[in-house]
């Protein structure tokens, strides 16, 4: 605590030169003839004032009242040690984000001087036990804890500062709420704490809360978007390169081709990239802060891709891996007599890009036929729409049995209502994403026309359900959709291919296989199994793709799928069974790459009201104590009894 703020040491520091001044500005008297020896007496008695100050003198009494009172002024400023049994309990915040791995002009990295910080925090502490919070886009408490600096590498050794963002805020709460009461929270970071903090961010000038910022601005360019077309038959990559520096920079982007689609998806080997090629390079001259978009389209179809800019001192954005399609356009089956809505889904099934218009082997049959009452629950796998001849089954019959379908609901103009909205649409249905029905006309039949509504509602035009889901033997669906093409303007708009589009994208994401080869950091990604296993095993590589240092990891399987975790950069190979599935995960995200916010400063303190009281013990009551010993002293010298003396005196009066 600040001198200043203790008023009463204040006052005992000035009492200081006052007792001094008292005894400078002490008498000096002048010499005196008398007539007498017994007048003698008066001139031995002290005066304590005067007008003319004489040599400062340092009689014993001046000494123990100015150690009484130094003693005094220190008790004041409530001076204290910490206690013999003090264990000080710390939980240290560790920022995640990849922005924590740039290097600094030095060649250390923010990460090794975040190392040096909490070393330096903890060693100034005494005694202490630590645990450890990765500040991801989720926290994570790590396992354990430490009460030596020795343990501090072995800690932090999943600190990977890999992570897209990280939530400093949910992780201050989550330390408090382990740490308990009477911890202190370090936060080490690469940015200063937010001005403007919103409620759910921890206040910085908190009781028990450090903030070290240990960053550094520099200039850095990155890629800040890939994405790949999952269209199988037209191959493009979309880019973004970034410049984050006030200057315009040349920067280069080479495009590399790695193992064809057989060698990802049908090989067990352990590179998943293997040998590469350079397909593709051009220089960027980005001015400041620009950010340049790019479309490509590779010459080899089917492969890897790395896309990658030059080196500079943040690695991690410089470099993304895309996979190919691992799905084959999905066959598709159309049965419509309405020649109106037969056209208008053959164009937006083709349209789509990812499913194809085959007569057998379909996995999605559209049709508008009545539905038998005897095919209500059939869903053979693999039925075709084509009458079989040799077989005898008729073209309804194996309409019916495909595993999925659309059933068109076309009733007669007599029995229809137009409707204009407003439309009630479940977006939380995949069915329901990027539809817009505003200002449409959407034709569908009326009470009149005594055909009941069934399964789930996705869209209704009021009570009146349009597009309606339901289940069918195991994991085939149904989709309803009750539509007068001809009495209708959703046909010439463009929610008619989103609509489409999104049956066909549900419809292949539960076939077998991946949801996503190229995913998101902290996005799960679903593997859809062919066969009955009750777990896959997922084995890490690097974004270089170099060997796997870490144990594969086992997923639980549940009803068929297994949910994988993608919260690291990288590739990610899954065994299941026979199968080999990959798929990647890249770094991207323009607020990290952007290190203009970075900084290097120290905010709160690790010390307040509560913690002095409970890990310090008080040193006030022993100074008073030696105090008042001092005081004692000083009266016992001041009213001691002396022995008088007689004066000795001569006959002629003479001293």
């Amino acid at each position: 605590m600040p001198i200043l703020g203790v008023p009463l040491a204040l006052i005992g520091l000035a009492a200081l030169p006052a007792l001094t001044a008292i005894y400078w500005l002490r008498t000096r008297f002048r010499r005196q003839e008398v007539s007498s020896l017994f007048l003698w007496s008066l001139v031995a008695q002290a005066h304590g004032g005067g007008r003319r100050a004489t040599r400062l003198q340092t009689p014993l009494l001046w000494l123990i009242e100015l150690l009484a009172l130094m003693l005094l002024a220190l008790a004041a400023a409530g001076p204290r040690i910490p206690r013999a049994d003090r264990v000080v309990p710390v939980m240290v915040v560790m920022d995640d984000s990849f922005s924590m791995s740039a290097v600094h002009a030095d060649g250390v990295s923010v990460r090794d001087k975040g190392v040096d910080a909490i070393t330096q925090e903890l060693s100034a502490l005494g005694p202490f036990i630590a645990r450890f919070v990765i500040a991801g886009p989720e926290p994570s408490l790590q396992e354990g804890s430490i009460s030596r600096l020795a343990d501090i590498e072995r800690a932090v050794g999943d600190w990977r500062c890999e992570s897209v963002s990280s939530e400093i805020g949910p992780a201050v709460a989550l330390a408090r709420e382990v740490g308990g009461p009477g911890c202190r929270v370090l936060v080490v970071t690469d940015h200063s704490p937010p001005e403007d903090q919103s409620p759910t961010e921890p206040v910085v000038q908190a009781d028990r809360l450090r903030w070290r910022a240990v960053g550094e601005v520099g200039p850095n360019a990155a890629i800040v978007n890939a994405v790949r077309s999952t269209d199988p038959q037209r191959d493009q990559i979309l880019l973004e390169v970034a410049n984050f520096t006030d200057a315009t920079r040349p920067v280069t982007l080479a495009l590399y081709a790695g193992a064809d689609k057989v060698a990802i998806f049908e090989s067990d080997a352990d590179d998943p990239i293997g040998p590469v090629r350079e397909i593709d390079r051009r220089t960027l001259d980005l001015a400041a802060f620009e950010t340049r978009r790019l479309r490509l389209a590779p010459p080899s179809n089917g492969a890897v891709l790395i896309a990658r800019i030059d080196d500079d001192g943040l690695a991690a954005d410089n470099r993304v891996v895309l996979m190919p399609p691992a799905r084959a356009p999905l066959p598709v089956g159309v049965s419509i007599a309405d020649p109106v809505l037969n056209k208008a889904v053959r164009s937006a099934v083709q349209a789509s890009g990812i499913a194809t218009i085959e007569p057998n082997r379909t996995k999605l049959t559209f049709t508008d036929r009545a539905l038998p009452a005897s095919a209500a629950s059939t869903t053979t796998e693999g039925a075709g729409i084509e009458p079989d001849e040799s077989s005898g089954t008729s073209a309804e019959a194996q309409i019916f049995a495909s595993p999925w379908r659309v059933e068109f609901e076309v009733p007669p103009v007599a029995d229809i209502d137009a409707y204009l909205g407003p439309f009630v649409i479940d977006y939380t249905h995949t069915l329901a994403a990027g539809l817009s029905l505003t200002g449409l006309v959407w034709a569908a039949p009326n009470a009149d026309a005594g055909l009941p509504a069934v399964g789930r509602p996705v869209v209704s035009a009021g009570d009146t359900p349009l597009v309606s889901e339901r289940d069918l033997t195991g994991s085939a669906k149904a989709i309803r959709i009750r539509l007068r093409a001809d009495r209708s303007t959703l046909l010439n708009s463009a929610a008619w291919p989103v609509l489409i589009a999104n049956i066909i994208d549900w419809r292949r994401a539960e076939l077998p296989g991946l949801s996503h080869v190229n995913a998101r950091p902290g996005l799960p990604v679903r593997l859809n199994l062919s066969s009955s296993i009750d777990h896959v095993s997922v084995t890490y590589h690097t974004v270089g793709g170099q060997e796997p240092t870490e144990p594969p990891n086992r997923v639980e399987t549940r009803n068929g799928s297994a949910v994988l975790t993608s919260d690291r950069p990288g590739i990610y190979r899954v065994s299941a069974g026979e199968e080999i599935h990959r798929y990647t995960v890249n770094v991207m995200s323009a607020e990290e790459s952007d290190l203009r916010n970075s900084a290097t400063s120290e905010h709160g303190l690790w010390n307040d009201e509560q913690a002095l009281r409970t890990d310090y013990r008080g040193l006030g009551w022993i100074l008073g104590l030696l105090a008042l010993g001092l005081l004692a002293l000083h009266a016992w010298l001041l009213y001691r009894p002396r022995l008088q003396q007689p004066a000795a005196i001569n006959p002629e009066g003479a001293a």
